[in-house]
C-alpha cells in the first residue's frame, strides 16, 4: 500500500528544512510513422522511453492507458516483454484501461492479466461522469512519469504523430500515483476519497540538456492539468481552466495540434469558451497557428476549422500522412498529438481532444510547462510539422474526406 499524499508532506517539510528533493528532470518524447521523415531528430522515440522506464524499475509500475493492443514485429512488442520481464523479476504492475474497448481489444490485456505480478482492471465512467477514461501515463517506483497523447498501442509507436513528456523526479510521480489510487479503487468499486480543494501545486524542473537549444538559464515549472473538474484532483487543476489561461494570455504567438477539434459537436455541448478565447487571441493581434489530422476533413470537425481559418490571425493546416506502404491501417497513418504553446514560453501537453468533453467529463492528464526553454524546443518540433510537405491549408473550399 502506498501512501502518495504523505510522501508528498514529507517533500514539503523537507524543502522548509532546506533540504532539497532530487530535481525533476523533463524530456520530451515523439513518435513518428514509419515511412515518414517527420521526426525531430533529438527526441527519443516512445517505445525506448517507456522500455527503459520499465527496465529500471525495482518495485512497481502503474500504467493507465485507453486501451492496449499490439501487432506481431511492432515496437511494442519490445514495451510488452519488458513488463513481462519485469513482472517475472518481482515488480507489481498494475494496468487501467478504459471499459469502453474491453470487448474490441481484449487480447494484451488477457495476456499481460495472466503473467503472475500484474493486475489488469477496467474502469467504467459512464454513470459517473459520462465521458471515458482517457488518459494516457505510466509512473515507475513512484518517481519516473510519463504522459501524452500515445496509447499502448503498437500503432502509437509505429504510425502515428504522439508527443509525450517523462518527469524524472517523485513529485509529479506522488500527484498522479495519488489520482491512479483513485481510479483503481473505482475500477474495483471500491470507494475512494480525497481531497480535491487547495492551491494549485506546481514543481521545478529541469528540461533535458539534449534539448535544450541554446545557453541560458534550464529551469521551469510544471503543473498537473488534470480532467475532469474535481474527479480526484485538486479544484484549481482542472485541465479545463489552465488550458484557456495559456490562450487568454498569449501575447505574440499560439501554436497548437490537435487530433480532432470540434466547436459545435452534434453529441454534446458547443466549445463556445475555446470558440472565444482564439477568436479574442486573434484580435488583439496574438498569431494563431493550428496543425490538425486529416479526420478533421470530416463533418462537424471540418466545419470548425473553416470557421477558425475565416478569422484573421489564424491559420489552420491538415497534416496528411500517406498510408503505409503494406497497406491501409485502420485509426492510425494520424497526427495525434495534443499541444499547445504560448508565446514561446508556456507548454501543455495532455490527451485531450479539442472537443468540450474530453476536458469536462473524461478522464485525461497533462501538464502545463513554464519556462523557455520547453517553449523553444516545443515551438521547433510545431514548425518542422508546419513546413511539411505533407501539411494542407485549409480553406473554404476544403472538401470532406470521403
Amino acid at each position: 500500500m502506498r501512501f502518495p499524499l504523505v510522501l508528498i508532506a514529507l517533500l514539503t517539510l523537507a524543502s522548509c528544512a532546506g533540504l532539497r528533493p532530487a530535481v525533476q528532470r523533463v524530456t520530451l518524447v515523439e513518435s513518428t510513422p514509419r515511412e515518414c521523415e517527420l521526426g525531430s531528430g533529438d527526441m527519443p522515440p516512445t517505445d525506448m522511453v517507456w522500455i527503459q522506464m520499465i527496465q529500471q524499475a525495482k518495485s512497481e509500475i502503474e500504467l493507465c492507458h485507453f486501451y492496449g493492443s499490439d501487432e506481431v514485429g511492432s515496437r511494442l512488442g519490445g514495451v510488452v516483454r519488458a513488463l513481462e520481464d519485469a513482472a517475472d523479476r518481482g515488480v507489481t504492475i498494475r494496468m487501467l484501461f478504459a471499459s469502453t474497448f474491453q470487448e474490441t481489444y481484449s487480447e494484451l490485456p488477457a495476456r499481460l492479466g495472466a503473467r503472475p505480478g500484474i493486475q489488469v482492471a477496467f474502469l467504467d465512467l459512464e454513470e459517473e461522469t459520462g465521458g471515458v477514461m482517457h488518459a494516457k501515463y505510466m509512473l515507475v517506483d513512484q518517481r519516473d512519469a510519463f504522459l501524452g497523447s500515445a496509447n499502448l498501442d503498437w500503432r502509437s509507436l509505429d504510425h502515428i504523430v504522439e508527443l509525450g513528456v517523462r518527469v524524472e523526479g517523485t513529485q509529479l510521480a506522488g500527484a498522479l500515483g495519488t489520482l491512479f489510487e483513485g481510479d483503481w479503487a473505482r475500477a474495483q468499486g471500491r470507494p475512494y476519497l480525497v481531497s480535491v480543494s487547495g492551491m494549485r501545486r506546481s514543481f521545478k524542473a529541469q528540461l533535458n540538456r539534449a534539448q535544450v537549444e541554446g545557453d541560458g538559464e534550464n529551469e521551469l515549472r510544471i503543473t498537473p492539468a488534470i480532467s475532469p473538474a474535481s474527479f480526484g484532483h485538486r479544484t484549481s487543476e482542472w485541465d479545463l481552466p489552465q488550458f484557456l489561461e495559456l490562450i487568454d494570455t498569449a501575447q505574440v504567438s499560439l501554436r497548437a495540434t490537435t487530433l480532432t477539434l470540434k466547436l459545435d459537436d452534434p453529441r454534446g455541448e458547443p466549445f463556445d469558451q475555446l470558440r472565444h478565447s482564439l477568436t479574442q487571441a486573434a484580435k488583439r493581434g496574438v498569431q494563431i497557428q493550428l496543425l490538425v489530422s486529416q479526420w478533421c476533413k470530416r463533418g462537424g470537425a471540418l466545419k470548425s476549422v473553416q470557421e477558425l481559418n475565416a478569422i484573421e490571425g489564424i491559420e489552420v493546416r491538415f497534416l496528411v500522412i500517406p498510408e503505409a506502404s503494406t497497406g491501409p491501417i485502420p485509426f492510425a497513418r494520424v497526427l495525434h498529438a495534443k499541444t499547445l504553446v504560448a508565446d514561446g514560453k508556456r507548454a501543455w501537453i495532455g490527451s485531450s481532444n479539442l472537443q468540450l468533453s474530453y476536458f469536462t467529463s473524461s478522464r485525461n492528464v497533462g501538464l502545463i510547462i513554464e519556462g523557455e526553454p520547453i517553449g523553444k524546443r516545443l515551438d521547433g518540433w510545431f514548425e518542422n510539422l508546419w513546413n511539411q510537405p505533407l501539411c494542407e491549408p485549409v480553406t473554404e473550399k476544403s472538401q470532406p474526406a470521403g
